[in-house]
């Protein structure tokens, strides 16, 4: 198990869900905070976790109940191919902050390791629409 409770500007949940993909061994759950943050927001910037949590299927993820509600979950237990395609797609979605070169240097390298380069193209394509000042 993962506790994320890092930045949440879109795509950093994104980003640390997938650097503990890897490190995780067993059943592969990863739990995150602030799910409803982007609400309480004026300027919404905290959209991150939101946009991670409606990636996953229903059967992959969970949301707490009641007073945990703004805490949800993801299984990693899951095809790669299906998590690229998670990663694809919630990567496309509009950035609401910009990535260092470290970060990104770091994460390109993890792309094409983990997925190749079709994932890789998409990521490049995001970084030119998104992570710009």
């Amino acid at each position: 198990m993962a506790f994320i409770d890092a930045a949440h500007p879109h795509p950093w949940p994104l980003i640390d869900t997938l650097f503990v993909f890897e490190v995780m061994v067993g059943a592969k759950t990863v739990i995150h905070h602030d799910l409803d943050l982007f609400r309480k927001q004026k300027e919404v910037k905290g959209i991150g976790p939101k946009y991670l949590y409606d990636q996953f299927p229903d059967t992959h993820r969970g949301r707490g109940r009641h007073s945990a509600s703004n805490i949800f979950n993801v299984s990693l237990d899951i095809e790669l191919m299906q998590f690229e395609s998670i990663f694809c797609d919630c990567i496309n979605l509009p950035w609401t902050c910009r990535i260092g070169a470290d970060v990104v240097q770091a994460l390109s390298r993890k792309v094409a390791t983990l997925f190749g380069k079709d994932a890789s193209a998409v990521m490049a394509d995001a970084l030119e629409r998104y992570n710009v000042p």
